[in-house]
C-alpha cells in the first residue's frame, strides 16, 4: 500500500513539473521599431545579394507600336541563361533572343496571359530580347533574364 502511494506521489510530482514548464510566456515580448529596422536591413542585404547572382534584367516593359526590346544584357560567362517572359498584353507575342551580331539565337511564342521560359547554354557576350505583338497589341510584358551560376 505504501509502495503505491509513493509511486502515485512521485508520478504526480513529475507530471506537475513537466506541465508547468511547458506553458509559453509572453513576458518581455515586443516588436520595437529597432527590431523592425534590423529586419529591414537584413532583408535589404539579402535583396542586394540576389542582384549579384547573375540577374541581367527583371522589369516590366510597355509595348510601343506593338513591340519592345530590352537594353543590352551582359552575359558575363559561358553558362546557362534563363529567360522568363510574361505576356500581360492584349494579344499573343513572339520573342527573339539576339546576340551582339543581331543574329537570332533563340525564339518563341507566348499566348496572352501566359509565361514563356527557356534555359539554355549561351556563350559569353551581349544579348537583347525583342518581343513583338502579332496584332500590334498594347499592354505590358515582364522580361526576366539571368546567368545561372
Amino acid at each position: 500500500m505504501k509502495k503505491t502511494l509513493v509511486i502515485s506521489a512521485l508520478t504526480l510530482a513529475l507530471t506537475s513539473v513537466g506541465a508547468s514548464s511547458s506553458f509559453a510566456s509572453t513576458e518581455n515580448v515586443s516588436v520595437t521599431p529597432e527590431k523592425i529596422s534590423q529586419y529591414k536591413a537584413v532583408k535589404a542585404v539579402n535583396k542586394s545579394k540576389k542582384k549579384e547572382t547573375g540577374l541581367m534584367v527583371s522589369k516590366e516593359f510597355a509595348l510601343k507600336d506593338g513591340e519592345v526590346t530590352t537594353p543590352t544584357l551582359d552575359h558575363k560567362k559561358g553558362a546557362e541563361m534563363r529567360i522568363s517572359i510574361q505576356n500581360n498584353s492584349t494579344g499573343d507575342v513572339k520573342w527573339y533572343l539576339k546576340n551582339s551580331k543581331d543574329r537570332v539565337v533563340s525564339q518563341g511564342y507566348i499566348k496572352k496571359g501566359e509565361t514563356g521560359k527557356e534555359t539554355a547554354y549561351r556563350e559569353k557576350g551581349k544579348y537583347k530580347i525583342r518581343v513583338v505583338s502579332e496584332s500590334k497589341g498594347t499592354g505590358k510584358i515582364h522580361i526576366g533574364a539571368r546567368t545561372l551560376e
